[in-house]
C-alpha cells in the first residue's frame, strides 16, 4: 500500500515520544471512548479479511486525529487535564479505494452522513467522525496526511497519531500549543457561525477552570471582526444547539464578541447600524464616540432581539 511509504513532506512535523503515546491512550481511556475504537478496530480487521478473499487484500492504516489528540498534547506539556467528548479517524485510502460506509455498515448505533460526506457515527450519546485521505486532496492531486491536516479548521487541532507506530504528527498544532495561540486555518465560507462558535468555545475551554494562557491569534480576531454581523446571531444559537453544546457556551460566545476585545461597540454599531436603524434610530449618532457604554448596552438589546434568547 503506498500510504505506509509516502515521504511526509514539510511542513508536516512529528514526534516519536513514547511518554505523549503512552498520554493519548491514557486520556482516551479516562474519557470513556476507548470500547467505540476498539469496536471499529474490529470491524477494520474484517474488512482487511474480506478483501483478503475477494483478491483485493487491502491493509487499512489508521489515524487518530484533532481534539483527543489536542487534548492529551495539552495535558502532557501543561498537566491540564480535559475530557473529549467525542472521536475522529482518517483513514489513509492514498493506495487503494475504502468505501467507508460498507467498512462501518456492521458497527452498532447508528451511521449518519456528516456534513462534509463521510461517516458520522453515533452511539451511547457519542459522536465519531470518520473520513479519509481523499477527502482532504491537494491541489497536486495528493492524498495523504499533510493535505488531511492542512484541512482541518483549527491550527490546534491540526494533529495525528498513528495507532499503528505511535508517532504524532502536527502541521501546525505543535507551534500552537506552544505558543498558546489560536487561530482559524480553513474558515467555513457557508456557515461562518460554525467557525466562529468553534474557536471562541475552544478558547474558552482550554482556559477553564483557571487561565491558561491561550489567545485568538490576531488574525482570526480580524477575521470574526469582518465577518459577523447581528444576523448571525440565531444561526449561532442553532449551531451551538446542533453541536448539543453546554448552555453557557451560547452566554460566553456573546459575551466574547461584545466585550471589546474582538468587536468594539462603536466599530459594531458602524459595521451593523443599517440591521436595526429602523428599530432604534436613537442609536445612530453620527461621529460620536462618547457614550460606548450605552451604545454598548444597545448593542446587546439588539443581539438579545435578534435571536440569542438569553
Amino acid at each position: 500500500m503506498r500510504g505506509s511509504q509516502y515521504l511526509v513532506p514539510e511542513p508536516l512535523q512529528y514526534l516519536d515520544a513514547p511518554e505523549l503515546a503512552r498520554t493519548i491512550e491514557d486520556v482516551r481511556r479516562r474519557s470513556g471512548l476507548q470500547p467505540y475504537l476498539e469496536l471499529f478496530l474490529q470491524e477494520v480487521r474484517r474488512y482487511e479479511q474480506r478483501s483478503k478473499i475477494i483478491g483485493r487484500p487491502t491493509q487499512v492504516k489508521l489515524y487518530e486525529f484533532g481534539g483527543t489528540i489536542r487534548d492529551a498534547l495539552i495535558f502532557h506539556w501543561y498537566r491540564r487535564p480535559y475530557t473529549p467528548r467525542d472521536l475522529d479517524l482518517i483513514l489513509d485510502d492514498s493506495g487503494t479505494e475504502i468505501d467507508l460506509f460498507a467498512l462501518c455498515s456492521n458497527l452498532p448505533g447508528e451511521i449518519k452522513t456528516n456534513f462534509f460526506g463521510n461517516v458520522k457515527w453515533e452511539i451511547d450519546g457519542v459522536e465519531i467522525d470518520i473520513t479519509k485521505f481523499s477527502s482532504f486532496v491537494g491541489p497536486d492531486g495528493r492524498r495523504d496526511l499533510s493535505h488531511a491536516l492542512q484541512g482541518c479548521d483549527i491550527n490546534v487541532s491540526s494533529i495525528a497519531y498513528d495507532l499503528r507506530t505511535g508517532r504524532v504528527y502536527s502541521y501546525c498544532a505543535f507551534e500552537g500549543t506552544r505558543e498558546r495561540r489560536i487561530w482559524l486555518m480553513n474558515p467555513e465560507e457557508d456557515r461562518p457561525e460554525a467557525s466562529i462558535v468553534r474557536v471562541i468555545n475552544l478558547v474558552s475551554r482550554l482556559n477553564l477552570p483557571t487561565d491558561l494562557g491561550f489567545r485568538l491569534d490576531p488574525r482570526t480576531r480580524s477575521y470574526i471582526t469582518e465577518t459577523y454581523n447581528i444576523s448571525l446571531n440565531p444561526r449561532i444559537a442553532r449551531y451551538i444547539d446542533y453541536k448539543n453544546l453546554p448552555e453557557d457556551v451560547l452566554r460566553f460566545v456573546i459575551e466574547e464578541l461584545f466585550s471589546g476585545e474582538i468587536i468594539s461597540p462603536m466599530q459594531q454599531l458602524v459595521n451593523e447600524w443599517t440591521l436595526y436603524l429602523s428599530e432604534d434610530p436613537e442609536v445612530w449618532v453620527p461621529g460620536s464616540g462618547e457614550q460606548l457604554v450605552e451604545i454598548e448596552q444597545e448593542l446587546r438589546k439588539a443581539a438579545f432581539k435578534c435571536g440569542m434568547g438569553l
